[in-house]
């Protein structure tokens, strides 16, 4: 059969069939969205390349703006009054520095946080998505609600200082022990906990580069 040939009608492509596990268990879900981490990560690149590219231009960017920005009233006190006009290429020379390099240097921090909030919320979020397959009757606003009103400080900090999937887990146990299934009144049958939304997620992720995540806490 020629190698660029179709699988005949009504006939299935082995190399378009969806793998399937063991216990017929679909194979996991595509990464997720990197929520424009690439992009950030390309732009720091590029103010870093900036910022490389001012500082070795610095001293000779500055004296030729500083020369070319001087007004006869500056350029005169060269003349009449060292002191002063000392005090004005300081100034002048101070200001060019903030410009050219304080405030990329700024920009970059700002942009490196906000990448590592970004990828930390990203890589709860996957966390979670693992867990819920693992426990499909957990509810995750109602953990979210536990974590936070209900456990003490020091246990926050201990389940934070875990790794995310891990702490899901330790949570859980916490959870069922402190709050176990109710009885519906008529024998021993359990009211399972609901996945439900509505008190919005727990891995809301990055908002303007600030993580509104409870969860992240590493105070």
């Amino acid at each position: 059969m020629d190698g660029n040939a179709t699988a005949p009608v009504g006939t299935i492509d082995p190399s378009k069939q969806t793998e399937v596990t063991p216990g017929g268990t679909p194979p996991p879900p595509p990464p997720m969205q990197d929520n424009g981490i690439a992009t950030d990560k390309a732009k720091l690149q590029l103010l870093k390349d900036e910022l490389a590219q001012s500082q070795n231009s610095l001293d000779a960017d500055f004296i030729k703006e500083f020369n070319a920005t001087l007004t006869p009233e500056e350029q005169e006190l060269q003349f009449s009054d060292s002191g002063a006009y000392l005090a004005l290429y300081e100034q002048k020379k101070e200001a060019f520095l903030k410009e050219k390099i304080s405030t990329k240097e700024g920009a970059i921090t700002d942009l490196e946080k906000q990448i590592h909030l970004k990828e930390e919320s990203q890589t709860y979020k996957a966390a979670m998505g693992e867990f819920l397959t693992a426990h499909p009757e957990a509810d995750k606003v109602a953990l979210r609600e536990f974590f936070d009103q209900d456990l003490t400080p020091r246990r926050q900090k201990e389940l934070a200082a875990l790794p995310p999937r891990e702490m899901y887990e330790e949570l859980y146990k916490d959870f069922q022990k402190a709050k176990p299934s109710q009885n519906d009144g008529d024998g021993d049958e359990k009211v399972p906990l609901k996945l439900e939304g509505g008190h919005g997620d727990v891995n809301s992720g990055v908002a303007n580069g600030v993580s509104d995540n409870p969860w992240l806490r590493r105070a």
